[in-house]
C-alpha cells in the first residue's frame, strides 16, 4: 500500500508539473494570439489608409482631367480666334492693295 501511495503522490507531482507546463503554453499562445490581433489591426488600418489614398488620387486626377479639358477647349477657342484674325487681316491687306 506505501507503495501504491508513494505512486500516486509521484504521478499527482508530474500531473501537477505537466499542469504547470501547461498553463504557460496557454499563456504564450494568448500572448501570440493578442500579437496576431494587434498585427491585424494594423494591417486594418493601413489598408483603410491606402483607400483613402488611393480615394483622394482617384478625386484629384478627376479634377486635373477637367482642367485638362477646359485648357483644351480654351486652346481651341484661341485657334480659332488665331484663324479668324488671319482671314481678316488677309482680307483687309488685300483691301489695302487695290
Amino acid at each position: 500500500m506505501k507503495l501504491a501511495l508513494a505512486r500516486l503522490e509521484e504521478n499527482k507531482t508530474k500531473r501537477a508539473a505537466n499542469i504547470a507546463v501547461y498553463e504557460e503554453r496557454l499563456k504564450k499562445v494568448e500572448t501570440d494570439q493578442a500579437g496576431w490581433g494587434e498585427r491585424s489591426q494594423s494591417i486594418t488600418d493601413l489598408e483603410q489608409g491606402l483607400k483613402l489614398k488611393e480615394e483622394e488620387a482617384r478625386a484629384e486626377k478627376k479634377r486635373l482631367l477637367a482642367k485638362k479639358a477646359e485648357y483644351e477647349e480654351e486652346i481651341t477657342k484661341w485657334k480659332k480666334q488665331v484663324r479668324v484674325s488671319e482671314r481678316a487681316a488677309s482680307n483687309f491687306s488685300k483691301v489695302k492693295e487695290q
